[in-house]
């Protein structure tokens, strides 16, 4: 009598588990990042010596820096492309020459939008393959509980 009660209490706690999974919401589409709830944006610059300083709205990501540096289409001055650019900080510098300086600043505000462009589609679609392997995780879990729970719920005494 024991031996049973233990085996039910075994396929109801495997139910139980069944009923918990199937509960599980996963957010669809929420993308929670700081960069794409408040995009970086030029506002400001400078000029000292060689260097053209961008001054920014906030302190981009590696990954931000990462897109900006390797964006694909785009004009630029030979030498001055993206991918020159260093950052640090909430600052982007390039060297550059006084008469360059303006196309320079006209290009860099291209050059954020753009990455801010890629930069979303990017983290979207990274985060929609984590969701999609969340739920494939969920879904073999879930058939795993539902095995589990026939094969007890069949076993007898």
């Amino acid at each position: 009598m024991k031996n049973m009660l233990i085996a039910r209490q075994q396929a109801f706690v495997a139910h139980q588990k069944v009923s918990v999974l199937s509960r599980v919401v996963i957010p669809a589409a929420d993308v929670d990042d700081p960069l794409i709830a408040d995009p970086i944006r030029l506002t400001g610059f400078d000029y000292g010596g060689t260097t053209l300083v961008f001054v920014l709205s906030g302190a981009p990501s590696s990954d931000w820096i990462w897109q900006f540096q390797n964006l694909g289409n785009y004009g630029f001055i030979v030498g001055k492309e993206p991918s020159v650019f260093q950052f640090s900080k909430d600052r982007a510098f390039i060297n550059a020459d006084e008469r360059d300086a303006q196309q320079l600043v006209d290009y860099f505000k291209g050059y954020v939008e753009a990455t801010n462009r890629a930069y979303r589609e990017s983290v979207v679609q990274r985060h929609a393959m984590e969701q999609k392997s969340k739920r494939e995780e969920l879904e073999d879990q879930l058939r795993e509980a539902e095995r589990r729970r026939t094969i007890l719920s069949n076993l007898k005494l």
